[in-house]
């Protein structure tokens, strides 16, 4: 900021603003995004406008405001879609599964991961980790729960080869809680623990 680069100064504001959502800290990170947004959408730096949009839809699905959420990822992926940013629409495609199966419409949720899948060619592979765990979420909400643990076996695997701790965390959460209480194993709980901790994220 002090050099005058505001779009740079912009974008690692959006990038501050991820990583709050993921500690829960939703209010200073909208407070960022807003900010950013309108900076980014006044200069050449349209993808990652796009980005800090995505970042303000997840604010919204963590409220539990899936409507809100929905209606911006479409948006998001309709504009990426229709520039080019493969990466761009297969993360905002990932988000948008998880609002439609929050809003009762899991097998739509599927049809948009697959649809970013299929948009995203190539680039998908680096986010496996991302796309399966969406996976699970349509799968949970459809009833189908072995199919989702498989999809959350896939994400983990796909995660502990990227190194993506956050990823970690959050496909292990989510096998928990899929996991009848009698047979989660102590050695997935101590590692929650452990990535939680490492994160500064509570547990």
């Amino acid at each position: 900021m002090r050099a005058g680069d505001r779009d740079n100064a912009a974008y690692a504001s959006a990038c501050v603003a991820e990583l709050l959502i993921g500690r829960g800290e939703l209010d200073e990170a909208e407070e960022l995004l807003i900010s950013a947004r309108r900076v980014l959408r006044s200069s050449d730096f349209a993808v990652f406008a796009l980005f800090a949009e995505i970042q303000l839809a997840r604010c919204s699905l963590d409220r539990g405001d899936a409507e809100t959420a929905r209606r911006a990822l479409e948006a998001v992926v309709a504009e990426a879609t229709r520039v080019g940013y493969a990466a761009i629409t297969l993360e905002a495609g990932t988000y948008l599964a998880r609002a439609l199966a929050r809003e009762g419409a899991p097998q739509d949720g599927l049809e948009a991961v697959a649809a970013a899948v299929a948009a995203a060619g190539s680039d998908a592979a680096l986010y496996g980790a991302a796309i399966e765990r969406a996976r699970a979420v349509c799968l949970v909400a459809l009833g189908r729960r072995d199919e989702a643990l498989v999809a959350l076996e896939k994400a983990l695997a796909s995660a502990l080869e990227q190194g993506l701790l956050y990823e970690q965390l959050l496909i292990r959460r989510a096998r928990v809680e899929l996991t009848d209480p009698g047979r989660v194993q102590p050695e997935e709980l101590r590692e929650i623990e452990r990535l939680a901790q490492l994160l500064g994220i509570p547990s």
